[in-house]
């Protein structure tokens, strides 16, 4: 792929997008989204629900109320 010149690099199209950005929906693929800590990772910095998981896996295994301790350490 060439390098682009200079004046490419300052093109700005400044047009709002065809669709709203509620409609346009999140995509999570390989490659797009950081990968959860190592289970012995997160038990040696003292972390709370150290467990292997994936983002792509359909269970993150949460614990149980996982949404109220979220709200309250944003508190």
């Amino acid at each position: 792929m060439p390098r682009p010149k200079p004046d490419e690099l300052v093109q700005i199209d400044y047009a709002p997008p065809a669709q709203g950005w509620m409609e346009s929906g999140a995509s999570f693929r390989p490659g797009t989204y950081s990968h959860a800590a190592y289970a012995k990772s997160i038990n040696y910095l003292g972390l709370p629900n150290p467990r292997e998981w994936r983002p792509a896996d359909q269970d993150w295994k949460l614990p149980a109320g996982w949404q109220k301790i979220i709200l309250e350490g944003m508190k």
